[in-house]
């Protein structure tokens, strides 16, 4: 009679040692939305402005929120119930010596049903991963009908 046996499955890290570890530096990049405002009605018959974000580099782009949108009228601002809303979230290994900065690409559409979406913001956030600790930013449309305040937060973490 033949007996199997199961043979243990690594799981360690593969071709790194404990000195080639501590070269590498591990970040936690965080965007949250802190709170939308806007000034003005973007819709034809003066009905709800519908809102979404999408953040991050081609190809991956993620949409906020993945399903439906915020809807705001003239002269309302949003702000989430708890904290903030994660626009944008990335762990980010680093060698020693590697550039400390990351770009972040934020885009705000306003939904239309009969026509295209219309950008109305399109931001660079600037993203330090050497602080430790939150920063608030605003960023606004040209025109300064809409604001967005952004919570920006970079870590550095074990994993």
């Amino acid at each position: 009679m033949t007996r199997y046996r199961r043979l243990p499955k690594k799981i360690g890290a593969k071709d790194q040692d404990f000195k080639q570890a501590k070269l590498i530096d591990h970040y936690f990049i965080n965007i949250g939305l802190v709170s939308i405002r806007t000034i003005r009605d973007y819709d034809l018959a003066s009905w709800t402005a519908e809102f979404y974000f999408r953040t991050g580099k081609q190809p991956y782009v993620s949409r906020i929120p993945n399903k439906g949108v915020i809807q705001l009228e003239k002269n309302e601002s949003f702000e989430p119930r708890d904290n903030d809303i994660s626009l944008f979230t990335e762990f980010v290994k680093l060698r020693s010596g590697d550039d400390m900065k990351r770009t972040i690409k934020v885009k705000l559409f306003e939904r239309d049903l009969l026509k295209k979406d219309q950008k109305i913001i399109d931001a660079d956030v600037e993203v330090n991963l050497a602080s430790n600790k939150s920063e608030y930013m605003i960023i606004q449309d040209k025109n300064e009908y809409t604001k967005v305040k952004l919570r920006v937060f970079a870590g550095r973490t074990r994993y």
